[in-house]
């Protein structure tokens, strides 16, 4: 970004006053970063949905909708059996994106990366139940359990719904480890984080 904005100033505003190019060039930055790095809330997803999906998507904290590319098909003509562990991962991805990572304290110990204590798969389970096939767009809405959340671990519950079918097509119940990834050891959950998910859960029991 900064070498482009660079070249910008350099080459592409010779001859314009300087503070029009400013101006410009602050509000190119300031909208890629907001095209890249927003995700659609969750209520802005449930919108999309018709009225059957928003019934089976109740009592989930993050929902988000994926366009099925036909490239995820596989011989059979129907999406492949790992790639439906990769729309489950997209899933998990955008409950952080959504509902954590905004409102996490930035000092917090836990985050996604390298450099701080952040999830780690343990254990992957997913029941398949209807195939899936292009064109369509895939719903997956995903919760962490309360009841799940221990010391340094917690399970996410997820399903994943066909809004062609308005069926659930596969359900997938993920091991999550709280992980240090500094020292490369399992660590305790920080405790901002697990309050975090508690209130998330309480709320959609509402």
């Amino acid at each position: 970004m900064n070498s482009l904005l660079q070249l910008a100033k350099n080459n592409l505003f010779i001859g314009v006053k300087k503070p029009i190019s400013n101006i410009l060039l602050n509000n190119v930055g300031k909208q890629i970063s907001r095209n890249i790095y927003t995700l659609p809330s969750p209520t802005e997803c449930k919108k999309q949905l018709s009225k059957p999906i928003q019934e089976l998507v109740k009592g989930y904290s993050s929902v988000t909708n994926i366009d099925l590319q036909w490239g995820e098909q596989d011989a059979f003509g129907h999406l492949n059996n790992a790639s439906f562990l990769r729309f489950f991962e997209s899933g998990r991805i955008a409950f952080y994106f959504q509902l954590i990572d905004p409102v996490l304290p930035k000092d917090s110990q836990f985050g996604h990366g390298t450099t701080k204590i952040g999830p780690i798969v343990k254990t992957v389970k997913c029941d398949y139940k209807l195939p899936v096939t292009y064109p369509d767009n895939i719903c997956v809405a995903t919760r962490v359990p309360i009841e799940s959340i221990g010391k340094n671990r917690y399970n996410v519950e997820a399903i994943m719904v066909s809004r062609k079918l308005e069926k659930i097509v596969a359900k997938s119940e993920v091991v999550v480890v709280t992980y240090d990834y500094r020292i490369g050891k399992k660590a305790d959950i920080p405790a901002d984080y697990k309050k975090l998910l508690i209130e998330l859960e309480k709320n959609n029991k509402k």
